[in-house]
């Protein structure tokens, strides 16, 4: 349990550096860019609804960013000590990634008027979790690039 912690910083910085690599940081800035345009039209946060719904959305995205990280913590296979990639975690990672998907688009669909706003929020929220599942599943595979 000593080690989760660090484990976890260091997974974390790694899944958000993935970022900032090319081609990533392209697609990174054109959503930054989007969501920015998106903020500034539509002006979301004066709608108490889209404030409240963007919280929760933000939440659970977090909350899944998390569980993954964790998941690739807990999870690790030692390559030197190598029987096979961790399937059980493996799977529970891909639910978790569907799951994200899945809210999202569920939030896209549900805030009427404010779709730009919510897909560009979703999309990058996407993007940081994918690179999330990039680590997690080096981590659980025991193959590190």
């Amino acid at each position: 349990m000593l080690t989760f912690f660090p484990a976890f910083v260091r997974y974390v910085i790694w899944s958000l550096e993935f970022l900032l690599v090319p081609p990533f940081c392209f697609a990174t800035i054109g959503i930054v860019v989007s969501l920015v345009a998106a903020i500034k039209k539509q002006k979301p946060f004066s709608s108490s609804e889209v404030r409240r719904d963007s919280l929760r959305i933000v939440a659970a995205q977090a909350l899944i960013f998390i569980v993954t990280v964790s998941i690739a913590v807990v999870g690790y296979v030692d390559w030197t000590n190598y029987h096979g990639p961790n399937e059980r975690a493996l799977n529970l990672e891909k639910a978790l990634g569907a799951a994200s998907i899945v809210l999202s688009i569920y939030w896209v669909i549900r805030i009427k008027g404010y779709r730009w706003y919510a897909t560009s929020l979703s999309l990058l929220q996407l993007l940081v979790l994918a690179g999330a599942n990039f680590v997690a599943g080096m981590s659980l595979t025991g193959t590190w690039l």
